[in-house]
């Protein structure tokens, strides 16, 4: 596992491992953040251990709720994704909507992330027509229960534009890569990786429509 780090995550972490009965959630909790932040620092093996530390904490803790280790299967799944392990990633991503799915207490936008990211690596893989429904129902729950302008309902038009262009059903997928572009830009900015996802989005979209002079505006932020 993660067992030395300077964080102050990784203190607050070390405070509740002597303080609290073990196994404890709290513990998982924090050990599930920590991947988060291994994994946003481009951190991935020590990302790996961290959620795999936490998933067996949160299948081991009495106090914690068995929804509460889809978070763990998320995690796990989004480093297979980041090595091009899609079968892996595909697997962990399937456990975590699983439980968000079947047992009781999961969020409406957690509901949300899981069928976003297993819907993205289906459109990504050759089934892009099994992701399409996964990431409409993802941005018609965050549609419910997040602000119209979050950058979170943007990531998610982008997606199910690609999915849609993927399957050339390129006219209804150029206006949620516009819009999810546009959005993503003003929210998070050129150089973040969603903004860039986006910009690909379109590229790939005119390229495959037949217009690439429309495509040129975007080409530089592509990835």
């Amino acid at each position: 596992g993660v067992q030395t780090c300077a964080l102050p995550i990784c203190e607050s972490r070390d405070i509740w491992r002597r303080s609290l009965p073990q196994p404890h959630v709290q513990v998982a909790w924090a050990t599930n953040d920590l991947g988060i932040v291994l994994r946003d620092d481009g951190q991935i093996d020590k990302a790996f251990e961290a959620y795999k530390e936490a998933l067996a904490i949160f299948e081991k803790a009495p106090s914690a709720k068995p929804v509460d280790a889809a978070w763990a299967w998320q995690g796990l799944g989004d480093v297979y994704f980041a090595r091009g392990q899609m079968a892996e990633a595909e697997k962990h991503y399937r456990a975590g909507l699983k439980l968000r799915q079947t047992a009781p207490g999961a969020a409406p936008e957690a509901l949300a992330t899981s069928e976003a990211a297993l819907g993205r690596l289906l459109c990504e893989s050759s089934t892009p027509e099994e992701g399409e429904p996964l990431l409409r129902d993802a941005l018609d729950l965050r549609g419910r229960v997040l602000p119209a302008s979050h950058w979170r309902i943007a990531y998610t038009q982008v997606w199910l534009g690609r999915c849609l262009a993927a399957q050339k059903h390129f006219a209804d997928a150029e206006p949620l890569l516009l819009k999810g572009y546009a959005s993503l830009q003003a929210k998070r900015g050129e150089g973040r990786e969603e903004t860039a996802v986006a910009a690909a989005g379109l590229v790939a979209l005119y390229e495959a429509w037949g217009k690439p002079d429309r495509a040129a505006p975007y080409r530089k932020q592509e990835r």
